[in-house]
C-alpha cells in the first residue's frame, strides 16, 4: 500500500501601522460663517490668522475662493509677518454689482503661507438690491390683487348657486 502523505503550509502576515503626523502652520481662528450684502451695496468682514507653529515666522495672506475675484477686496493685501503663536487680523470687503444673483454662495476663506494652506467655509449671502425689492413687491401687489379677484368671483359663482365643489378650498 501506498502511503498518504500531507503537508502543512503556514503563512504569516504581519501588518505594520503608521501614524502620519501633518505639520500644525496655520489656522484660521475667527471668521464669519455668513456674510450678507445687498446687491450694489458692500458689506465687510475680519478674518483671523494665527501661526501655530512652534518655531518658524510665517509670510500670511488671505483670499477667498469660489466668489467672483471682482467682487471682494482683502486689507491688507500683501502678506503680512506673523510669529510664532501670534495672530493677525484682514479685513475683507465684499461688493455685489447690481445684477449679481440673488442666491447663497458657498466660498471658502483661504489663509496661506510658504508652508500650508488653510480654509474654512462661508456662505456668501446676496440679497436683492432696491431695483430688484420694488419689482418683487410690485409682482407681490399685482399677485394679492389677482387673488383678491379669483376669491371674488368664486364667491359670486358660488351664491349663484353654481356647484364649485371642484375647486372649493380644501
Amino acid at each position: 500500500a501506498a502511503a498518504a502523505s500531507t503537508s502543512t503550509s503556514t503563512t504569516s502576515t504581519t501588518t505594520t501601522t503608521t501614524t502620519a503626523t501633518t505639520a500644525n502652520y496655520l489656522d484660521i481662528t475667527s471668521f464669519q460663517s455668513l456674510v450678507t450684502v445687498v446687491q450694489n451695496s458692500t458689506n465687510s468682514t475680519t478674518v483671523t490668522v494665527k501661526n501655530t507653529n512652534n518655531t518658524l515666522t510665517q509670510l500670511v495672506g488671505v483670499t477667498i475662493t469660489d466668489v467672483n475675484t471682482t467682487w471682494f477686496t482683502v486689507s491688507p493685501s500683501a502678506q503680512q509677518s506673523l510669529t510664532v503663536g501670534n495672530s493677525t487680523s484682514f479685513n475683507v470687503s465684499f461688493k455685489v454689482p447690481a445684477d449679481a444673483e440673488v442666491k447663497d454662495y458657498a466660498a471658502k476663506y483661504q489663509a496661506q503661507s510658504i508652508l500650508a494652506i488653510v480654509t474654512k467655509d462661508f456662505t456668501l449671502r446676496v440679497l436683492p438690491g432696491v431695483q430688484q425689492r420694488t419689482e418683487i413687491n410690485s409682482t407681490f401687489e399685482k399677485l394679492k390683487v389677482n387673488v383678491t379677484e379669483v376669491w371674488l368671483l368664486y364667491n359670486q359663482t358660488k351664491a349663484k348657486g353654481v356647484n364649485v365643489s371642484s375647486v372649493d378650498p380644501l
